[in-house]
C-alpha cells in the first residue's frame, strides 16, 4: 500500500475523534480514545478467559466421571481393587474441587 492510501485511510477513521474534539483539549479526547479501547481488549480478554475456564471446568467433569466409572469396574470386578479404590477416591477428590471452583467462579 502507498503512503497516500494509507494516510486516507487512517484519516477516514478520525473524523468522529476530530468532531468530538471541538471545543475540547485534544490531549483528553486522545486519552478517552485509547482508554476505551484498552476497556474493549480487557472487556474481549474477560470474557476470553471465563470461556477457557468454563471449557476447563466441563472437561475436568468429564475426566471426574469417566475415573469414577473406571475406579467403579474394576473395584467391582476384582481385576484391581487397590487401583479401583484410588481411581474412586481421586475421582471424588476432583469432582469436589471443580464443583467448588464452579461456585466459586460461577461460569
Amino acid at each position: 500500500m502507498s503512503f497516500a492510501f494509507t494516510r486516507n485511510l487512517f484519516l477516514l477513521k478520525l473524523p468522529p475523534l476530530i468532531l468530538r474534539a471541538e471545543g475540547d483539549d485534544w490531549v483528553l479526547i486522545t486519552q478517552r480514545y485509547i482508554d476505551s479501547l484498552i476497556a474493549g481488549m480487557r472487556e474481549i480478554l474477560h470474557h476470553a478467559l471465563l470461556s477457557i475456564l468454563g471449557l476447563a471446568l466441563d472437561l475436568a467433569r468429564v475426566a471426574y466421571i469417566v475415573m469414577a466409572v473406571i475406579g467403579l469396574l474394576m473395584w467391582a470386578s476384582g481385576f484391581s481393587t487397590y487401583s479401583g479404590r484410588k481411581l474412586l477416591i481421586g475421582s471424588l477428590i476432583l469432582a469436589v474441587l471443580v464443583e467448588v471452583m464452579n461456585g466459586l467462579v460461577g461460569v
